[in-house]
Formats: C-alpha cells, sequence, structure tokens
C-alpha cells in the first residue's frame, strides 16, 4: 500500500465518522449528543493522522501554525 493510499484511507476513514456524527444529529430524536460529539472528535482525530501521515511523506512541509493546521483540518470537509 503506498503513503497516498494510507493517507487517503484515513481521510475515508474520518469522514465515515463525521458522516455518522452529522447522520445522528440530523435524524434521532432525542439528538445522542454524546455519541455524535464522540464520532466528530473520533473524525478531528483521524483528519490529523492523515495530516501527520502525509507530513512524514513530505518531510520538508512545515505547518505556519495551529490556526493553518485547522484550517486545512476544515478544508478537508469542506467546512469553509
Amino acid at each position: 500500500m503506498s503513503e497516498h493510499d494510507i493517507v487517503n484511507e484515513w481521510l475515508q476513514i474520518a469522514y465515515e465518522d463525521y458522516d455518522s456524527a452529522l447522520y445522528l444529529f440530523e435524524n434521532k430524536f432525542p439528538k445522542p449528543l454524546e455519541i455524535a460529539c464522540y464520532h466528530c472528535q473520533q473524525s478531528a482525530e483521524k483528519s490529523l493522522t492523515a495530516i501527520k501521515k502525509f507530513r512524514e511523506r513530505v518531510r520538508s512541509y512545515k505547518f505556519a501554525s495551529y490556526a493553518r493546521l485547522a484550517k486545512i483540518v476544515s478544508v478537508t470537509f469542506n467546512v469553509i
């Protein structure tokens, strides 16, 4: 498995967690906030893992700040 595939796999799993959280929040009543929040946390963690794997692949790339890292994560989910 190539490093590109590994990064994409982490992002796919992160998106599935995000999608699960969104589904639970929008379709269940009463809203299972604890479970939805758990999936959001897992999604963020897996997205950061994907970024870490990418960074390991491109060692010369450096993040300017945590704000930039947060923006990269949000772009991952098309939130911006």
